[in-house]
C-alpha cells in the first residue's frame, strides 16, 4: 500500500457506509444508507462498540479509512464501517428511529461527555489503494470476515481490478491454488444464480459449500471445471447442466 495519508477529522454526517463493502450479500438489492445501516444491525454485533465509544469515546489512533464519493463533501469508508455504523447510531437520531433498538438511545446518553460528531480519518485518492491492506487486515488478520464475504474479496480483486490468483494470494497471505478454488467455487454460485437458481442457502454457509467441492465426485456431478487444472481464470466454472442440476 502506498504511503498513508494524513489523518483530519471528518463529520460523522458527511461519512458514508460503503456500499461495495464485502461484508454485504449481492443480493442486497437496495444499497440506500438506511438500508445498509440496518443490514449492520441485524448480522454484526454493533452494540459491543456502541457500549465501547459510549463509554471511552473514539480511539484517535484508529481512523476510518476513506475515498471520495461523487459528492466531494462527502466519503465513502472503505475500512471501519462497522465502527461508522456505531457512530451514525449514537450520533444521528433519525438513524436510531429507522432501526428502532432501545439499547442505543441509552448509550446515547451514556456518550454525551464524548465528542463523537467528528473522527479522525484518511483520504486515498483509490481504493485500489487500500486494497492490500483490506486483504490483510480482513483476510489473514485480527477482524477476519466470514468466508463468504472473503470470497467475494477475492472476486472482486481477479474480476475488478484483474489480479492473477498468484497476486491475490500475496496480498491475503493464502495459497495461489487456494484462491483459484474460492474464486471458482463463488462464480458456479453467481452462475447458477443467473440460471435462476436460489442459491441463498449456498451463500449463507460458504465454507460448507467450499468444503463440499473438494469431493470430486460432486464436481463431476455439478460439471465443474478449474479446480485442479489450473486454469486462470475462469469466470463460469459449470458446465451447460451444472447450474440446473436437480
Amino acid at each position: 500500500m502506498t504511503q498513508a495519508p494524513p489523518v483530519e477529522d471528518w463529520a460523522v454526517t458527511h461519512l458514508l457506509l460503503d456500499p461495495e463493502n464485502p461484508r454485504l450479500p449481492a443480493d442486497l438489492r437496495e444499497r440506500e444508507q438506511i438500508e445498509l445501516l440496518r443490514y449492520f444491525v441485524v448480522h454484526y454485533d454493533l452494540e459491543e462498540l456502541g457500549w465501547s465509544m459510549a463509554e471511552k469515546g473514539y480511539f484517535a489512533e484508529e481512523p476510518l479509512l476513506t475515498t471520495l464519493a461523487e459528492d466531494p463533501d462527502y466519503r465513502v469508508v472503505v475500512e471501519g464501517n462497522r465502527r461508522l455504523a456505531a457512530l451514525k447510531l449514537l450520533t444521528d437520531a433519525e438513524a436510531r428511529a429507522a432501526i428502532e433498538r432501545p439499547l442505543w438511545h441509552e448509550l446515547v446518553e451514556l456518550a454525551a461527555e464524548h465528542q463523537l460528531g467528528q473522527v479522525p480519518t484518511r483520504l486515498y485518492a483509490k481504493r485500489q489503494n487500500l486494497l492490500e491492506y483490506l486483504g490483510f487486515r480482513h483476510v489473514s488478520g485480527l477482524m477476519q470476515w466470514t468466508a463468504d464475504a472473503k470470497a467475494r474479496y477475492v472476486r472482486t480483486l481477479v474480476v475488478d481490478y484483474g489480479y492473477s490468483f498468484q497476486k491475490a494470494g500475496r496480498v491475503i497471505g493464502s495459497r495461489q491454488d487456494a484462491i483459484r478454488r474460492q474464486f471458482i467455487a463463488w462464480q458456479a454460485l453467481e452462475q447458477a444464480r443467473e440460471a435462476g437458481v436460489d442459491v441463498t442457502a449456498a451463500v449463507e454457509h460458504f465454507g460448507v459449500f467450499y468444503r463440499a467441492l473438494q469431493n470430486p465426485r460432486i464436481r463431476e456431478f455439478l460439471t465443474l471445471t478449474g479446480w485442479v487444472d489450473g486454469m486462470e481464470h475462469t469466470r463460469r466454472p459449470l458446465g451447460p447442466e451444472g447450474p440446473n442440476r436437480p
